[in-house]
């Protein structure tokens, strides 16, 4: 599929938006992982069975090939954690394809602006359906590409802490986020760099994280 829309996350939402696309006659994927049978009215096939901060999931989703991308927000499992696993799927989708526009659904003020350092257009819960089609209906691509030169940010490596030494990418990504407000990207082993390593990814003695 060339061209479509990407929606992440099953909600009232997110089946507003694929109903609006799929009446102006475009195409649309949804990516969501908790779903046992196709919704009423939203055809299997459209549907990608996956964790959408998994690279795996995203590339099924044919995400370089995409038009945009639309993260919603997973209230259902706390704000907090919400707004940091959809920042965790914006930094996956920009490593694959970093000319995308993400808009990605925040739901706590103090996570916006990690959101827009990891590329997205931040949207509160109320303003999801009418910025997406605001942008997509009169924003230029120029536009787009000068927004996401005002957003970009110099990356940087940083030692791995001590106390993080030993444990998984995943839970690194987290700690970092919530304690120092770093978005960790990726490893650098030395002699080879791992962008966005699968979450169980184990940091050892020596490496380095890079971070936005």
């Amino acid at each position: 599929m060339k061209n479509h829309y990407i929606i992440v996350g099953w909600n009232q939402r997110s089946k507003q938006l694929i109903s609006a696309i799929t009446k102006r006659g475009e195409e649309v994927l949804l990516i969501d992982s908790t779903l046992d049978k196709p919704p009423q009215d939203i055809p299997d096939s459209i549907i990608i069975h996956g964790d959408a901060s998994n690279k795996d999931t995203l590339l099924k989703a044919d995400i370089q090939q995409a038009k945009s991308v639309v993260v919603t927000s997973e209230s259902a499992i706390g704000e907090k954690e919400s707004d940091h696993y959809s920042i965790l799927i914006t930094i996956t989708i920009k490593a694959i394809n970093p000319d995308i526009p993400i808009f990605t659904e925040i739901l706590t003020k103090n996570q916006m602006e990690n959101a827009r350092r990891a590329g997205a257009y931040v949207i509160r819960l109320n303003e999801l359906i009418g910025t997406l089609f605001f942008h997509e209906l009169h924003s230029t691509k120029a536009e787009y590409t000068s927004l996401k030169k005002m957003l970009d940010q110099r990356y940087k490596s940083i030692s791995v802490p001590d106390d993080l030494t030993g444990k998984t990418f995943k839970e690194c990504q987290y700690a970092l986020l919530d304690q120092k407000n770093l978005l960790v990207l990726g490893i650098d082993h030395g002699i080879d760099i791992s962008i966005n390593p699968t979450g169980s990814t184990t940091l050892n003695e020596g490496d380095l994280l890079i971070t936005l």
